[in-house]
Parts: C-alpha cells; structure tokens; sequence
C-alpha cells in the first residue's frame, strides 16, 4: 500500500511540474487498490479509455449541467463512507480530519483543506510531545503549506518594506554652465543714448569684455557685475 501511494504522490507531482492538473488523487488511487488494482495495468487501461474519450468530449459538452450534477452525490456518499475508517476519537486524528473535510467546501478550495489536515497533523503531534514521530517530508510539506497560508501577508511586508526604503538616487554627473551673454541694463541704454544725443559721439555706448565679466565705458569706468 505505501509503494502505490508513492507512486501516486510522485505521479501528482509529475503533473503539477508539466503545468497540468493533478494526473491522480488519493481517493480514486485508494479505490483502484482496493478493487485489486495493484500492478499498475490498471492504469494503463484506464489511461488507454481516458485518450479514447477525447473524441467524445464535445459529445458529453451538450449535456447541460443541470443533467450531470446529480450524479456528485452518490460519489460524495462513496467519499463519506470512508469516515468510518477515520479513529475520530483520537485528537491527533480526528482533528485533521475534520479540518480538511470542512473547509474544502467552505473555501471551494481543495488546496486549503489539505493544508490544513497536513499543518493541523504535524502542530498536534508537537504539542502532544511527539515530534520524533513526524516524516522529515511532513515537515517539509507542513513548511509549505504554512507559507501557502501567509502569502498574502508576507507580500504585504514585502510591499511595504520596499515602500519605506529610499530608492538610491542616480550619481550627478559633472557640474556644467551655461555662458549667456549678458545685455545692458535699461538704465545704461538710456545713457547710452542721452550722450550719443548729446555729443553726437559713440563713446557712451557701452562694450562687453568677455574677460572681466563687466560692462567697461571706453573711459575706463564699470557699470559693475551682472
């Protein structure tokens, strides 16, 4: 039983790793076996019927859902009678079970059931000082599973770590200026040309030196810095 529940649990993972859906389940798997399925030619066979039911899916499309979810629940009957199996009245057992059965439907998600009987087993067994007994591959997958569990908040943390740290800025290249001539100012144009008026002459015009930065009167004199 434990060789065709490996095989079952690297055949599902096999699946996960192509980016398919699970290509088998522990509860058809543990129906297989007990039929007397064991050699694995049954799969084969069933493999074999599943690629000849191709040609017959957009057959069994025209079939509205109305007609087909009736059949769920003889199956669900088929999945509860395996309870009886379950030692319920022992805590490290019972609890699980129970987990796993009620939030797969509350949570319409197969993945947090799961978790949830795979996290609650390994938490039990620790608080019950029974450690030792837990697989190295269910704390692995407890591991996970807890992760799984966290990921919306550990995004968030994330989210507002990067948020709160400075973006480094870029380097600031060279310093560089910008030469712009500079003109006269209104007042020096205006007596520019009072004395041009004056004297008919172009000594109060006033020339641009770009060596001293200043406005200099053929005189001698500044008008100063700009």
């Amino acid at each position: 039983m434990g060789r065709v529940l490996l095989v079952d649990s690297v055949a599902a993972i096999a699946g996960g790793v192509a980016g398919i859906s699970s290509n088998t389940t522990y509860i058809e798997s543990a129906a297989g076996v007990a039929e007397g399925g064991r050699t694995g030619f049954a799969s084969v066979v069933t493999g074999v019927l599943f690629l000849l039911a191709i040609f017959l899916a957009p057959i069994a499309g025209i079939i509205p859902a109305v007609a087909t979810a009736p059949t769920l629940v003889p199956v669900g009957y088929l999945m509860f009678t395996l309870i009886r199996d379950i030692p319920v009245a022992d805590v490290e057992e019972g609890i699980p079970a129970l987990l796993t059965m009620i939030l797969m439907p509350l949570t319409c998600d197969i993945t947090v059931g799961i978790g949830a009987g795979f996290s609650s087993w390994v938490i039990i067994k620790v608080v019950r000082g029974k450690a030792g007994a837990v697989h190295p591959l269910m704390w692995v997958v407890s591991l996970a599973f807890v992760v799984f569990f966290l990921k919306d908040w550990i995004q968030a943390l994330v989210k507002e770590r990067r948020g709160a740290t400075p973006r480094p800025r870029a380097a600031a290249g060279p310093a560089t200026r910008t030469f712009r001539p500079a003109t006269p100012g209104a007042a020096g144009a205006r007596r520019g040309r009072a004395a041009a008026a004056a004297g008919g002459r172009r000594c109060g015009r006033s020339t641009w030196t770009r060596s001293h930065a200043r406005w200099h009167r053929p005189g001698g004199s500044s008008s100063g810095e700009r």
